[in-house]
């Protein structure tokens, strides 16, 4: 788990949800936020991708590297491009989803990261299958081991 504040103890991976192993220091953007400086913020930040919330941080976007990337190769100019004209449909868990849920649906959608929102669709945090692994290091070692 990267900078999250709650840690597992003894609970075993299959009874946690996102709640206990997401990311709750969320970098995201709002629409109107130009490509560039999304894309200076991931390559800095070193993270794939970042959510794009409205005003009342409800989530509505994700732009990816993948984005970024595929916009540049086009020959199109980031500094005049919008997070509203690239960004995808997000793919989000609730924080009641189960690890193990979030892990397949990860896997059968080749992603790296996901959303967690509460239930009126605000963000809420981040779950990577980083913290998924590190929740089942976490079981088998104990949380003294990091």
């Amino acid at each position: 788990m990267r900078k999250n504040d709650l840690k597992m103890g003894a609970k075993p991976l299959r009874q946690t949800t996102a709640l206990d192993l997401m990311e709750r220091a969320v970098v995201f953007f709002k629409k109107e936020t130009k490509c560039d400086a999304i894309l200076s913020c991931m390559v800095n930040g070193n993270f794939g991708s970042v959510p794009v919330v409205d005003d009342e941080m409800r989530l509505i976007g994700i732009v990816s590297e993948y984005d970024l990337l595929d916009a540049l190769l086009t020959g199109v100019d980031v500094t005049n491009l919008s997070a509203e004209e690239i960004m995808k449909h997000p793919h989000a868990v609730s924080i009641d989803c189960p690890a193990l849920e979030i892990g397949r649906f990860i896997q059968q959608n080749h992603l790296i990261r996901l959303p967690v929102v509460d239930r009126d669709n605000r963000l809420v945090g981040m779950v990577a299958r980083r913290d998924l692994l590190n929740g089942y290091l976490e079981e088998l070692l104990g949380p003294s081991c990091f």
